[in-house]
C-alpha cells in the first residue's frame, strides 16, 4: 500500500486579537476553521450492573473464567497491573490468530433477553510484541487489516464449535491514544439467532498478531436509552453520533482498506464543541467517513432526508470553496456529498448531490439531499452512509437522517 502521507499542515494561526478600545469583530457566516482536539475527549463509564461476563475486572486469582482458544495453544496469558497501575488486568502474548487470538470466555446465552439491546465495553492496551511500545492501529478501519497501523482490538462473539466469528460487538473508539490505554465500546441486539446459539465465546482480539493485548474492566450490560448504535425508530435522528458531541468517533468508520485515512475530533464544531475531521491520505473518492445503520427503521418506497454541515479543505489542507454542481462530483474541487447504499456498498442508491439553496462559502456549508429506500437495500440488512469526495478532505458535523 502507498506510504502514509506526511503530517497534515497545521491550521493557519488565528488572527491577532482586536484592540481593547475597539469592539471585537462579529464572526463571519462560515465560522473559524476547527482545530484537532486531544484523543481523550470522552470516556465510557464502567457499568456496575453487568451480566454474562465473570471476573471482567480480573481481580479473581489466576484470571478465573478466562482462557485462550483451544486452537491457539501458543498463546499465553498472565496477570499484570490494571488501568492506572491499580488492580489486575489480563495480558495475552504469543498470539497466532488475529481474529480469535485473545482472551476468551464461554457464556450461556440464557443470560441475555431476546431483542434486548446490550452495551459492551473494556479498557485495552495494545503493545508491540515483547515490548512496552504502544501498538499503532487505526480505530476507523471497518475491515480487518493485518499490518502495522492496521486494525485495533475489538470484542467479538463466536461459536466454540465452528470457530467462526458470529458478530463483532464493540470496537476501539477513536481517536486513538498512542500513549497507552484505550477504550472498546459497542452495542448489539440479542436477536433470536444469537439466543439460539446456546453457548458463545466472547473474545478480545482483532489486532494483528504483532501486538500483545492487555485488557481490563470488561462489562456487558443492558444498553441505556440513547446509547450510540442502539436502534430507536422514534428518535429525531436515525443516524448515530451525528453531532460529535459525545466527544469521540464511535459509530463512524472509514470505507475501504486504507489505513492512512483516519477520523479525528476537532473543535469548535459547526454547532457545539466538537466536529469530525477526515484526516490524512484518501486513496479513492469513496474512501470517506462511513456509518452502518440497521434497516429496522427504514421501509421500502419511503423517502428520507439526509442533512449535514461540511467544511471543505483542498488537497493542501487549506480552507477552500468547492463546487457542488450535480455534474461535478469528480471535479478536483467538487464538494463532499453522500452515497447511500446497502451493506458493503451494494446495492447503491447513488451519490446524492447537494440541493441546499445556500451558496458555497469558504468554511461551513449546509448539505441536503433526499433518497428513497428500495427493497433490495432493505434485504441487504444494513444501510451504508458514506461521504464521497474526489479530492481534498473535510470537517463534518450535524449529520442527520429523518423521514420526509
Amino acid at each position: 500500500e502507498p506510504a502514509p502521507s506526511p503530517t497534515e499542515p497545521a491550521p493557519s494561526p488565528t488572527e491577532p486579537a482586536p484592540s481593547p478600545t475597539e469592539p471585537a469583530p462579529a464572526p463571519g457566516p462560515s465560522g473559524s476553521m476547527p482545530v484537532p482536539t486531544p484523543f481523550d475527549t470522552s470516556t465510557v463509564l464502567t457499568p456496575s450492573n453487568g451480566v454474562c461476563i465473570v471476573n471482567g475486572d480480573f481481580e479473581l486469582d489466576n484470571y478465573t473464567a478466562w482462557n485462550h482458544p483451544v486452537t491457539q495453544n501458543n498463546a499465553n496469558l498472565t496477570s499484570v497491573p490494571g488501568v492506572g497501575g491499580t488492580g489486575l488486568a489480563l495480558k495475552v502474548f504469543d498470539r497466532d490468530h488475529q481474529a480469535r487470538g485473545g482472551p476468551i470466555q464461554t457464556f450461556s446465552t440464557s443470560c441475555l433477553t431476546e431483542n434486548e439491546w446490550y452495551e459492551v465495553r473494556a479498557d485495552i492496551l495494545a503493545e508491540y510484541e515483547g515490548t512496552t511500545n504502544v501498538f499503532d492501529c487505526n480505530p476507523a478501519l471497518y475491515y480487518i487489516e493485518d499490518q502495522d497501523g492496521g486494525s485495533c482490538p475489538a470484542i467479538a462473539i463466536f461459536e466454540p464449535q465452528t470457530q467462526v466469528i458470529t458478530q463483532v460487538l464493540a470496537y476501539t473508539m477513536g481517536p486513538y491514544n498512542p500513549n497507552g490505554w484505550n477504550e472498546i465500546y459497542g452495542v448489539f441486539k440479542a436477536t433470536k439467532d444469537i439466543i439460539d446459539k446456546g453457548n458463545l465465546d466472547i473474545v478480545i482480539a482483532r489486532a494483528p498478531t504483532m501486538a500483545d493485548l492487555t485488557v481490563d474492566n470488561v462489562v456487558l450490560s443492558v444498553a441505556p436509552s440513547g446509547a450510540a448504535g442502539k436502534t430507536d425508530c422514534t428518535s429525531s435522528n436515525l443516524l448515530f453520533n451525528g453531532d460529535a458531541e459525545i466527544g469521540d468517533a464511535r459509530s463512524w468508520f472509514i470505507r475501504g482498506h486504507y489505513s492512512e485515512s483516519k477520523v479525528e475530533m476537532a473543535s469548535p464544531g459547526h454547532t457545539g464543541t466538537f466536529c469530525f475531521k477526515h484526516a490524512y491520505h484518501r486513496e479513492k473518492p469513496y474512501v470517506g467517513m462511513l456509518q452502518e445503520i440497521d434497516v429496522d427503521c427504514f421501509s421500502a418506497g419511503s423517502t428520507y432526508k439526509i442533512s449535514a454541515w461540511f467544511y471543505y479543505l483542498d488537497s493542501g489542507g487549506s480552507p477552500a470553496i468547492c463546487d457542488k454542481a450535480e455534474g461535478k462530483i469528480y471535479a478536483t474541487n467538487a464538494c463532499p456529498h453522500f452515497e447511500i447504499a446497502g451493506k458493503l456498498g451494494s446495492p447503491s442508491l447513488g451519490r446524492k448531490p447537494n440541493v441546499a439553496a445556500a451558496p458555497i462559502v469558504e468554511g461551513w456549508n449546509k448539505y441536503e439531499a433526499e433518497f428513497t429506500i428500495t427493497q433490495d437495500v432493505i434485504s441487504s440488512g444494513k444501510l451504508w452512509v458514506t461521504v464521497f469526495l474526489n479530492s481534498g478532505n473535510y470537517f463534518l458535523d450535524d449529520v442527520q437522517i429523518t423521514p420526509v
